[in-house]
Parts: C-alpha cells; sequence; structure tokens
C-alpha cells in the first residue's frame, strides 16, 4: 500500500498505468493531462483494454476544450471506450459556475488488473497538491472493479438495459416521482432535460452503520455528510482534512463541536471559491474562533481527505453542500456523486498525518490570508472622515489585520457565552433547556473573564440586553451556586466550578 499527499499525483498515476497487463478503468470527473493521455495510448497499442467513465464534453472549459476534445477522440480511435455520465442533479442556479447544465458525477478512481488507486485528483494537466493511495492486494482491486461496473449500471445502463438509476426512482415508494425527473425551467437542451434528476428519494440511499476499509459511492452508500460527520466526531485524538473548497456552515460547526471535545482539528483548504467569497469571509473567523486551525497553502491545493486517529479516508468529496449532499424535504436528499476510500491501516495513516503537518506547517495561516483580502476595505473607513485621504499600505495591512482579530475576538465570545448557558443549564440545573436566566448568567460569566467588576459594573452590562432582570439575584444564584466569588467589592468568576 502506498499514499501520498504532495504534487505527485499525476506522476503516480501514470506509474500505475505502466504497470497494467491486462485492462485499465478509470472513473473521474476530468480526464485532460498530457502524459496520462499518452500512457493510455501506449496501453491501447499492447492490446489492454481501457475503459473511462467521465463527463460529457461540454463540461469542459471553453477555452481549452477544442483541444481536449480532440486528444480524446482520438485516444477513443485508438480503441478506449468512454461513457460520459450525462445525468444532472439539483439546481445549476445556486452557482455562476454552471451554464446551462450541472452534471452531478464528481467521482475519481483508477483500477487495473495491477493496483486499485483512490485520487482526490481530477487528470488534468494542472499541478495541484493532491492525495493518492495505492493498494495491490487482489481484494482492494476486486472491490474497485465492482465499483466501476456499479457506476455503469447506475448511470449508463449496460446490455441495452436503461440506467438503473431511473427504475430505483420510479420504484422508490416516492409518490411523486415523475416530478424528481423535470429539469428545471430553464434547461433548454433536450439531451440534458432527459438526464435530469432534481433530488433521490432517501428510500433509494443506503445508510451503512459501520465504517469499514473499502472503497464506497456516495450518496447511494453513505450520505457523504454524514459519514464526515460521524468520521470527525469519533475521532479522539485529531482531526485532519484537506478540501479545495470550504463553505458548508453545518459541517464547521462539526469541526468546532469536535475541537470543544478536545481533539486536534486542523483544516487545509484553498480558500479561493469564487461564488462564496462573502461566506468564507464570514465563515472562517468563526471557525477559527472555535480553536479549529485553518491554512491556506502556498500552491494550488485539490486534495480532498481525512485523516483522524482511527482512520484515512481519500475522495472527492469537498466541504461544500453538493458534494456532501443536503436533505432538500423529510424524504429528499440532494448531492453529487461522490467516491470515497476508507482506509484504518496504522502504517497507513501515521504516514498520512506526517505528510499533512509537513504540509499545514508550510501553510498560511487563514488569518492572515482574510486580511489581506481586507485590506482595500480598510482605506474606505478613513474616508469617512475625509474622502481624499491617503493610507499608506503597511497601515492597511495592519488595520486588516486588527479588523479580522476583532471579528474572531467577537466570535470567541459568543461562542463562550453559549458554552456556559449550556454548562449552567446541564451541569447546575439538570436541565436540558437554556432559560433567559442562564443565559443572563453566562453573559456576566463572560464578562467577568476580563477581569474583575462591581456589582454596578455588571448591572450596567445586564442592562445592555433588559431592564427586567433583578441584578442582586442574578448575582445571589451566582454566589450560591459558586460560580462566582467576591472580594471585596468586586466578583469575579470561578471557573473551575463551571467546568468541573
Amino acid at each position: 500500500m502506498e499514499f501520498s499527499f504532495d504534487d505527485t499525483a499525476l506522476e503516480k498515476v501514470v506509474a500505475e498505468i505502466a504497470k497494467a497487463k491486462k485492462f485499465i478503468k478509470i472513473a473521474v470527473f476530468q480526464i485532460h493531462n498530457d502524459e496520462i493521455i499518452e500512457a493510455l495510448k501506449i496501453a491501447l497499442s499492447k492490446s489492454i483494454s481501457v475503459e473511462i467513465l467521465t463527463l460529457p464534453y461540454d463540461s469542459i472549459n471553453n477555452d481549452i476544450r477544442e483541444e481536449i476534445v480532440a486528444k480524446l477522440k482520438e485516444l477513443a480511435e485508438a480503441g478506449a471506450k468512454f461513457y460520459f455520465c450525462k445525468w444532472n442533479v439539483g439546481d445549476p442556479a445556486r452557482t455562476t459556475t454552471a451554464v446551462g447544465r450541472w452534471y452531478s458525477f464528481h467521482g475519481k478512481f483508477i483500477v487495473t488488473d495491477n493496483s486499485a488507486i483512490a485520487i482526490s485528483a481530477n487528470l488534468t494537466n494542472q499541478r495541484e497538491l493532491d492525495a493518492v493511495l495505492i493498494y495491490n492486494e487482489k481484494d482492494k482491486i476486486n472491490g474497485f472493479l465492482s465499483k466501476f461496473d456499479e457506476l455503469l449500471k447506475l448511470f449508463i445502463g449496460i446490455e441495452s438495459k436503461n440506467p438503473e438509476i431511473k427504475e430505483l426512482i420510479e420504484n422508490s415508494g416516492y409518490e411523486d416521482w415523475q416530478n424528481l425527473f423535470v429539469a428545471p425551467s430553464g434547461i433548454i437542451e433536450e439531451e440534458v432535460r432527459n438526464h435530469w434528476i432534481k433530488d433521490y428519494p432517501l428510500s433509494i440511499l443506503k445508510d451503512n452503520t459501520e465504517i469499514t476499509d473499502g472503497i464506497y459511492l456516495a450518496p447511494f452508500e453513505f450520505k457523504a455528510r454524514e459519514l464526515y460527520e460521524r468520521v470527525i466526531l469519533d475521532a479522539r485524538e485529531f482531526v485532519y482534512i484537506s478540501t479545495e473548497s470550504f463553505t458548508d456552515e453545518d459541517m464547521a460547526r462539526v469541526l468546532i463541536k469536535a475541537q470543544l471535545n478536545k481533539v486536534d482539528v486542523k483544516v487545509i483548504t484553498g480558500g479561493r471559491s469564487q461564488d462564496f467569497q462573502a461566506r468564507i469571509k464570514e465563515l472562517y473567523p468563526e471557525v477559527v474562533s472555535g480553536n479549529v486551525q485553518i491554512s491556506i497553502p502556498t500552491g494550488d491545493l485539490h486534495a480532498k481527505l481525512i485523516v483522524t486517529d482511527k482512520l484515512l479516508l481519500v475522495g472527492s468529496v469537498n466541504l461544500n453542500k453538493m458534494n456532501l449532499g443536503i436533505r432538500s424535504s423529510k424524504t429528499l436528499w440532494r448531492a453529487n456523486t461522490e467516491t470515497i476510500v476508507i482506509c484504518t491501516e496504522n502504517s497507513t495513516i501515521n504516514n498520512a498525518k506526517e505528510s499533512y503537518i509537513r504540509i499545514f506547517n508550510g501553510s498560511t495561516n487563514v488569518l492572515a490570508f482574510l486580511a489581506e483580502k481586507e485590506e482595500d476595505n480598510t482605506k474606505s473607513i478613513f474616508e469617512v472622515f475625509d474622502k481624499n485621504i491617503k493610507v499608506k499600505k503597511d497601515v492597511r495591512r495592519m488595520f486588516a489585520k486588527l479588523i479580522i482579530n476583532e471579528k474572531v475576538r467577537g466570535k470567541k465570545g459568543l461562542y463562550a457565552i453559549a458554552k456556559y448557558a449550556y454548562l449552567i443549564a446541564h451541569n447546575i440545573a439538570n436541565r436540558n433547556i437554556i432559560e433567559i436566566n442562564d443565559f443572563i448568567s453566562a453573559v456576566v460569566l463572560n464578562y467577568l473573564t476580563e477581569s474583575m467588576k462591581t456589582k454596578s459594573d455588571i448591572s450596567k452590562k445586564i442592562s445592555e440586553l433588559s431592564n427586567d432582570i433583578n441584578t442582586d439575584e442574578l448575582i445571589a444564584f451566582l454566589s450560591d451556586n459558586n460560580l462566582v466569588t467576591k472580594d471585596g467589592d468586586f466578583y469575579k468568576i470561578n471557573i473551575d466550578r463551571l467546568i468541573g
């Protein structure tokens, strides 16, 4: 077994293709890479079977489409068999990057008679940080072969049979199943309209109870969101994640929850999703305020992986809504088709951990990244006083850092208040409901973490929120429960009582 997390993924794929003697099967979002295409041509010249499941040609960016299509057609003429996954799932209106279609297959893996290869890479000409996990065991090769065949049955159809996905939805028990195949009104092309799925009935998606070694198709064998949440919250020592994009608020809260459970949580992300820059500016400070560490690498990042003290997960899932999947109603689920490979072999996990830490330590702290994005906005603050004012770059840079640090500090305070309110309700009052008194008490306790305060100070703080709270009664409650102690005219927090 071999694992790598670096920028050599494409070279490793070429090397594995060269070792094949009988067949090569590739399931991948995109295939553009010149060296890989050439390696496949050489394989075909040796009468090695080549099959490729990928997206239709019109998914390729306009500026390179003509060139890439010509190369792929040459490959087909040399004997490669292409299967184009035409199915769209969801709604392309949610992003500016989809124009008239929203192809849902996003998985990535390769299997030959010699190896089974889990990759997070698209096979393009762009050199990026990616993850590769290579198996040579026969059972793993068979498992990957089976998954390739499942994809063909599901979305392509074989031996003159229709794609299985249509039959699954039709027989799902969902009453309005016909409507699930109706494309959005803005979709004009008939071929695209005929391959549209709004959502999947939950009844056709499995809920695997055991997380074991193997390759899985999401959302059909695991809903990626639920699997990721389980993997993250099952960890006891560390959770290290690499994701090209990180825009999902719910997963952010899962990471914060893991960190609050005293698990070391780190995230490497590209931070450059053009559709979600505003969300990123709010999301990342919130995550950092929960003591989750986020870094941005200097090179292009494409790797999608999780390393914990229990397992390594390599696949195609980013921390965004369509990769993770979302519940669109009580009985419907919307998600891309993703591939996920799970490995529980200890030496490979340790290798992955070391590789991850090396890249993380060489990356830029996300606060510096966010401050850089904020620099241009700082001048407008000075311009309130004088539109003609000039602000030196080093001042803008320092002001931007202050803005981001204050944002994180404010978020940390909010999480602290929420935590104190929960502990008071749960540990002191033995309730699962947070009441007004719990919340106001938490605000006061957080206020006391700054420094000792007088009764007058506390009263002023309470009055910012409500004039209906009796300060004497609140202080009596905190004192009786040993949450605060008095030192002369000042009150101070007894943090040990709260967390003990």
